[in-house]
């Protein structure tokens, strides 16, 4: 690829000459030598992953010249396109037919041995435009990896033969959405002001002084600026220095004044170096449950008061148990399980939406205290059982039927119900069990 005996040997000498250690109760012992070249999260391993992927992208835009792969024409782009690379995701365009597919084979097989790098067909997938399933399965099976369908995802984006509706993006806003709320937590205290950006971050102040202060941010010369870059020391005191690409407006000059006295508030520290922190934790240090919190702060969602829950006497792994609302009220399997419980109890089905709805409403249920002590058991009784089975059916192919599932549960709530002071001996003929 052009690269000079010199680039060569002090890349070897990178890969062949790092040393790594591993860190015991925060203290690194010892060091051993790699023997598989770099390793991942390795500074210089993203630079190296590149120019192999350009000899990857070099290579089947070669195959395409001698006739071996094919391009494809996409609507409102000039040149034919055979792949797209994204950092170690590739996506190769070729016709349906065994040769090409024999080819595609080849040429990965040729890279991998050229390079030392592996193509992880366990991750790899084939799609079919405008094909039927078995075609698209015979050639996956042929290449060695899985068949898929469309529409599906690449690298994070929708992919689909189909014109993309708004709905499609949802997701993808949602995502934006959710990593601007998390940047607008994250604080900075100002030392000397080399790495924070004077209109964009959050130094003083509870929002950026592009958000404060919109107007002189529109006027600003310089967008892109370092507080660093704005200040000056004079004779031992800061002066700011806020250029504007015209004369101020009579109406303007109130917002500039305010600007000045925000930022002359601020005291920069020109030997300290800015230091970063997490803004809605009083500790300053990032949490979880902080980061939780703040990514519900937009749209909060009312919280029931379940606390109730922790008094029933059931297992507390139980209590603690969570799921979706169609999982545990709505789906095919779990509705005669409802059906047989509440029969005993004389009751109809009729469930809210949702889940917490439904701990609100079963908690005021009074059906005498043997009765409300059972009934009181028998939603974690029918959920833990049911979720049981249900995952032994998705992943070792054997449920049991509804009856059998709602039978254990009856049997494991007498169970709970003799560890219950009052409780013992007492009949439960109402169950059926």
């Amino acid at each position: 690829m052009g690269f000079g005996d010199k680039w060569r040997a002090w890349m070897g000498e990178c890969v062949g000459s790092a040393h790594f250690s591993i860190l015991l109760n925060g203290s690194p012992k010892g060091f051993f030598k790699s023997s598989r070249g770099l390793r991942q999260g390795d500074p210089l391993s993203p630079f190296l992953f590149l120019i192999v992927g350009e000899a990857l992208s070099r290579i089947l835009l070669k195959g395409q010249e001698e006739g071996i792969f094919s391009r494809i024409k996409i609507k409102g782009m000039p040149s034919l396109i055979s792949h797209i690379q994204y950092a170690d995701d590739t996506l190769i365009f070729f016709d349906a037919s065994i040769e090409k597919v024999d080819n595609l084979q080849t040429t990965i097989r040729c890279f991998q041995v050229v390079s030392g790098l592996k193509v992880n067909l366990t991750k790899s997938k084939i799609f079919g435009i405008n094909m039927e399933r078995d075609e698209v399965e015979s050639l996956a099976q042929l290449f060695g990896c899985a068949a898929a369908s469309l529409p599906s995802s690449f690298v994070g984006l929708p992919l689909s033969i189909e014109k993309p509706f708004k709905s499609i993006w949802d997701k993808v806003i949602l995502r934006f959405q959710l990593y601007l709320e998390v940047l607008s937590a994250v604080g900075f205290v100002l030392g000397n002001g080399a790495k924070i950006w004077f209109w964009d971050d959050i130094w003083i102040g509870d929002k950026p002084l592009k958000i404060t202060f919109p107007n002189m941010y529109l006027l600003a010369s310089s967008k892109d600026s370092y507080v660093a870059d704005r200040y000056a020391v004079i004779a031992g005191k800061i002066v700011w220095n806020v250029q504007c690409k015209r004369g101020l407006q009579d109406w303007e000059i109130p917002e500039f004044a305010g600007l000045l006295e925000r930022i002359y508030a601020a005291a920069p520290s020109p030997p300290s170096e800015d230091n970063i922190y997490w803004r809605p934790d009083q500790s300053s240090s990032f949490s979880v449950r902080s980061l939780y919190n703040q990514l519900h702060l937009q749209q909060p969602t009312p919280k029931a008061n379940l606390s109730f829950l922790w008094k029933y006497p059931a297992s507390p792994k139980v209590l603690a148990f969570e799921s979706v609302d169609h999982l545990l009220l709505h789906c095919s399997f779990i509705q005669p399980i409802w059906a047989n419980f509440l029969l005993r109890f004389n009751l109809d089905r009729c469930f809210p939406s949702e889940v917490n709805h439904l701990l609100q409403a079963w908690h005021g249920v009074k059906l005498g205290k043997l009765k409300t002590i059972i009934w009181r058991m028998a939603i974690f009784a029918v959920w833990w059982f049911f979720w049981g089975e249900r995952n032994n059916g998705c992943f070792r192919n054997s449920s049991n039927l509804a009856g059998v599932v709602a039978s254990k549960a009856k049997r494991f709530m007498i169970e709970w119900a003799t560890n219950v002071k009052g409780l013992f001996g007492c009949d439960f003929f109402f169950l059926g069990v």
